[in-house]
């Protein structure tokens, strides 16, 4: 019923963030994109949100960011969270995401890396 959206972002030290790329999938699309499913409560699921190619250098000392929300409006349609029709839906719902990484759950992202030049 929620979508994931992830945000990279460079986090300097003085803790300004620079967005340097996003991507989204909603969540009754996670499996397929042409056959839907709800998700349901408390039952962990995988989500593969592919992040739009960008080519960022990274200076010494940044830290990289991954925000993971359930919405990101405007930029990409709305996400009631409830799985109503996303133009004529009028029920919303606060959606809450949790990113497990345990030996069950790896979690993790895969960023190519280019050599310099």
């Amino acid at each position: 019923m929620s979508a994931s959206a992830g945000v990279l972002t460079d986090v300097a030290q003085q803790g300004r963030s620079l967005v340097i790329t996003e991507g989204i999938i909603r969540g009754r699309y996670r499996k397929s994109l042409t056959a839907t499913e709800l998700l349901e409560l408390k039952v962990v699921d995988e989500f593969r949100i592919t992040l739009c190619p960008a080519s960022h250098v990274f200076l010494a000392g940044p830290r990289l960011r991954l925000d993971i929300s359930s919405i990101n409006f405007r930029r990409f349609s709305r996400n009631l969270n409830t799985g109503e029709d996303v133009a004529t839906g009028t029920r919303m719902q606060t959606a809450r995401q949790t990113v497990l990484h345990n030996r069950q759950y790896p979690s993790h992202i895969v960023l190519p890396i280019a050599e310099p030049v």
